[in-house]
């Protein structure tokens, strides 16, 4: 990669982003393009034909890999709150914890089966029931989160530890993007029964998508945690002085 466009990148995140930095976050999307290309295989050739290749599908090698970097992830936010004394980033140690809970245990699934049975829920504008109940889950997964990452910033007073934490929050909103936009794109495109070539598109498109952001999270934030902020260099200048007796 250029110096240029590493240069930029450490501007933009704050961090020391060179050579040798980038070698996790290669690896770390590496193993997700194996991931994405096995789906391909299984879906177009007999070459694959393990169901565990299928991104989409629940309790599949994909999904392990998704967990265990969520999980650290989660570990990762603890040091640097128990380094920084921060509350914010004890938050998003909770956060992540909270996304693989909900994930491995089908949280929201359950909870939008609820609403849809409160509510009494209809299939409306191609979607199931079920999906509306769901829409409804993360809207209020976005407002709870939206508004205890406000309480925290009003409280945790360091500049640094705030610029970080809206970089996270910009990243952890791409995340939303995928599972939540393209997620619902991919509905529309089964209820309209398009072809499956488009609809095998928005799996990886949105699969694919968040394990890619995940990724560039866990790297992003393991710099962090590990002391790789660029500091804001302050060097004080000491002026000397002639003493006359």
């Amino acid at each position: 990669m250029p110096k240029s466009a590493l240069s930029r990148i450490s501007h933009w995140l704050n961090v020391r982003v060179n050579q040798r930095t980038l070698q996790p976050l290669l690896f770390l999307v590496a193993i997700d393009v194996v991931f994405m290309v096995a789906h391909f295989l299984l879906k177009t050739t007999s070459f694959v034909t393990a169901a565990e290749f299928d991104i989409a599908q629940d309790r599949s090698y994909s999904e392990f890999f998704q967990y265990a970097k969520t999980l650290a992830l989660s570990a990762l936010f603890g040091v640097l709150s128990y380094q920084k004394r921060s509350l914010v980033y004890g938050l998003w140690s909770f956060i992540f914890l909270f996304i693989f809970v909900d994930d491995a245990f089908e949280v929201h699934e359950q909870l939008g089966a609820f609403f849809v049975n409160q509510l009494e829920l209809i299939p409306a504008l191609n979607l199931r029931a079920q999906d509306l109940g769901e829409m409804i889950v993360y809207a209020i997964y976005g407002v709870t989160i939206l508004g205890a990452g406000l309480v925290a910033h009003y409280f945790d007073r360091d500049r640094l530890v705030r610029r970080t934490s809206i970089q996270i929050f910009s990243m952890l909103i791409l995340l939303g993007v995928f599972g939540g936009v393209v997620d619902f794109l991919h509905v529309l495109a089964v209820s309209f029964g398009l072809p499956k070539v488009v609809v095998g598109l928005f799996t990886l498109a949105e699969d694919g998508g968040e394990m890619v952001v995940i990724s560039v999270l866990l790297w992003f934030v393991g710099l962090v945690t590990f002391q790789r902020l660029v500091p804001p260099l302050t060097v004080p200048s000491v002026s000397r002085t002639t003493v006359t007796k």
